[in-house]
């Protein structure tokens, strides 16, 4: 009776299963053949006995590589064997024939960072079987969804184009227009650097590369620095000035005025208040959970939200309605995105709000009143201010609080409950 081979919902099949599973599993597909699978990734293997010793070649990624692939390859490479031919030797052979260095592989940068994240196979000895080489962000708080592999994939896989050059062929001028989007910002700048220096430093110690580091210390202290722009800074209202600037705001009663007030309270951003919807509010645990592509940095954001908070958003609507809708297409579209802004406006010729260096605050400024002025003066930690701005903080600061990264926003609450008792200490 013929064995039954492996289809390709197999090989997926068993890759899901892999998933959490640290010990490798070697799938017979006959003929010596096997697909190997952990921690959810999988590998084509060809087995066969030289003389008195096993010998294993890796033949491809599954399940890229297809089982009809794969046995085709183990076909061609069987052939050669009977032919007399052995198989390890014919990369050898074409090196002895041509000692020029060898041509790049392809292998794109991009590939390599996911590879020193998230761990790759690597060959093992004649007649052993590949050893599996855990990824570095198994070390770090959160693993691969932990916020330092988050950063790494944003930094050097999703912003500029040097994930897709071929880690072979970069250069000092390659690595320069990567870490010009962040020309502004030098401490982040010089934290990209560094990591393409150790995914470069990877790349040589696997082969996929020669020579010096185009993204080394060494070289770049030669270069000249950019020289950050000066930042034009919001205009912020001062926090002495904020509770009665609240008593006038709330008796407008208008969507944009109880956006604003909503705004201050939790400091967030405008854009994030006004496309706020109904489904993002969990009222059981009192937060209000911004999803990663509503969100600067791309991660999700969880706002602790305040009896006062709750008050400003009204009466719960359908999941899809917006928090704070247009008065004039109704819920299920957002307020008008300059409405806050054009009624701060409105107030200052009323004389409710006061000029800041001959400008008229903006909301967003209110974040800066917020960590800036009240949350300094009142002798809350950097951290906890940065994180209520969603700004990010590091491994080593979230490992400090030990909570899981859905839970820090509790950390938080007793500042954010002193700030709303503090902004509308003058309310009545």
């Amino acid at each position: 009776m013929s064995r039954v081979r492996l289809r390709p919902e197999d090989v997926t099949k068993a890759i899901q299963a892999s998933t959490g599973n640290p010990k490798m599993t070697k799938i017979s597909d006959g003929q010596s053949l096997y697909l190997i699978t952990r921690n959810g990734r999988g590998y084509w293997s060809y087995n066969w006995r030289e003389g008195a010793s096993f010998r294993t070649k890796l033949l491809g990624n599954a399940p890229e590589m297809s089982p009809a692939r794969a046995r085709a390859i183990r076909e061609e490479l069987a052939t050669e064997r009977r032919n007399g031919r052995t198989v390890e030797r014919r990369g050898a052979a074409v090196r002895r024939a041509n000692p020029k260095p060898a041509e790049p592989t392809g292998k794109l940068f991009g590939e390599v960072v996911t590879e020193y994240l998230e761990g790759y196979w690597l060959p093992g000895q004649p007649g052993g079987e590949p050893v599996w080489m855990p990824g570095i962000a198994d070390s770090w708080r959160g693993g691969l969804e932990g916020d330092e592999a988050k950063s790494y994939r944003r930094t050097l896989l999703k912003r500029g184009g040097i994930a897709l050059r071929p880690v072979a062929l970069i250069n000092t001028f390659d690595v320069q227009r990567h870490l010009a989007e962040w020309n502004d910002r030098p401490v982040t700048r010089e934290k990209v650097r560094s990591r393409i220096q150790t995914t470069l430093d990877n790349a040589k110690s696997r082969g996929f590369r020669d020579g010096d580091n185009p993204a080394s210390t060494e070289i770049f202290k030669h270069l000249p620095r950019p020289k950050a722009e000066k930042v034009e800074h919001h205009p912020a209202m001062a926090s002495a000035d904020v509770p009665a600037f609240m008593v006038d705001l709330l008796e407008i009663g208008t969507v944009a005025a109880r956006a604003l007030a909503f705004t201050i309270l939790t400091v967030a951003r405008t854009d994030e208040t006004i496309a706020m919807r109904w489904r993002e509010v969990d009222h059981k645990n009192k937060v209000w959970i911004v999803p990663p592509e509503r969100m600067k940095e791309n991660e999700e954001h969880r706002v602790p939200l305040t009896p006062q908070a709750f008050k400003l958003m009204g009466k719960p609507g359908a999941p899809d309605d917006h928090v704070f809708p247009s008065p004039e297409n109704g819920p299920g579209a957002p307020m008008w995105s300059k409405g806050m802004r054009d009624l701060l406006v409105k107030m200052h010729k009323r004389g409710k709000v006061k000029l800041v260096k001959d400008r008229v605050p903006v909301p967003h400024g209110f974040r800066t009143t917020f960590k800036g002025d009240w949350a300094l003066k009142n002798g809350f930690p950097l951290e906890l201010r940065e994180m209520a701005l969603a700004h990010a903080v590091g491994d080593a600061v979230v490992q400090a609080y030990s909570l899981p990264a859905h839970e820090l926003y509790k950390v938080r609450i007793p500042m954010m409950t002193k700030w709303a008792k503090f902004v509308l200490s003058k309310v009545r």
